[in-house]
Parts: C-alpha cells; sequence; structure tokens
C-alpha cells in the first residue's frame, strides 16, 4: 500500500517541520539573550564582549535562514522545480548566515568609528556604575 501525499498534507508537514525548528531557534535566543544581559550587566572583558558579539552574528544569520527557508519552501510547493530543494536551503544557509554577519559587522564597525573617544570612555564608566546605584521598584 502506497501512502498518497497530498498537497494539503505536504502544506501540513512543512508547517510542522517550520514550526519544530523555529521553536528550536526560539530556545537557543532566549538562551544568548540571558547570556548578553549576564555579558552587558557585568564587567565583561574585550574577548567575552567580541565572542558574544560573534554569537548574536551567527544567531541573527540563523533568524534570516528560517525566513528564506519558509519562502523558498512555499515557493516549492506551489510550483516544485526539478532543482533540489535541499540544495537551495542550503545554499540560503550559507548565504543568509555570511550576509548577516558581515553586515552587521559592517554596521558595528561604522558606529565604533563614527564615535568618539570620549564616547566610549563613558559608556565604559556606565556599566558599573548602573550596577552600584540601587534599582528602583
Amino acid at each position: 500500500m502506497q501512502l498518497l501525499i497530498t498537497p494539503k498534507l505536504s502544506e501540513r508537514r512543512t508547517a510542522v517541520i517550520m514550526l519544530v525548528l523555529t521553536v528550536l531557534y526560539l530556545l537557543v535566543e532566549v538562551g544568548f539573550n540571558a547570556r548578553l544581559l549576564d555579558t552587558v550587566g557585568g564587567l565583561a572583558s574585550p574577548d567575552e564582549i567580541d565572542s558574544i558579539e560573534k554569537y548574536g552574528r551567527v544567531i541573527s544569520g540563523v533568524a534570516l535562514t528560517l525566513f528564506a527557508w519558509g519562502h523558498l519552501i512555499k515557493k516549492d510547493l506551489a510550483a516544485p522545480k526539478s532543482h533540489s530543494l535541499s540544495l537551495k536551503l542550503g545554499m540560503a544557509l550559507v548565504v543568509c548566515c555570511t550576509l548577516m554577519y558581515f553586515v552587521q559587522e559592517a554596521i558595528i564597525t561604522g558606529l565604533v568609528a563614527a564615535s568618539s573617544n570620549d564616547t566610549r570612555a563613558r559608556a565604559v564608566l556606565l556599566v558599573p556604575l548602573t550596577n552600584i546605584l540601587p534599582r528602583s521598584r
């Protein structure tokens, strides 16, 4: 007995797969955000800040990839092509993560170049001061 895969069944399977991938992504994102708050709220070394910045760029690339995958899968379901969908998904992963990584790096480099030494020095002092001051509730 052969199982027939109807378009509706295929769409449902795709929706479930994308839902699972999105939930997994969100779990990683929540963990990353908790680590980011710990880093920003404490006295982090430049190496720690650099490391978390790189992880953040990769996580942003994965988010862009999930968005692109949804579009590619929807397009493929509407009109299946001879090209392999898995190849397209793999290419989207590489392109989206690479693009997001370098675009964010360019933005950060531009922001740092545009800020003055005085502004950066004040930012370094404000983080410890905010930890000392009492918090209003």
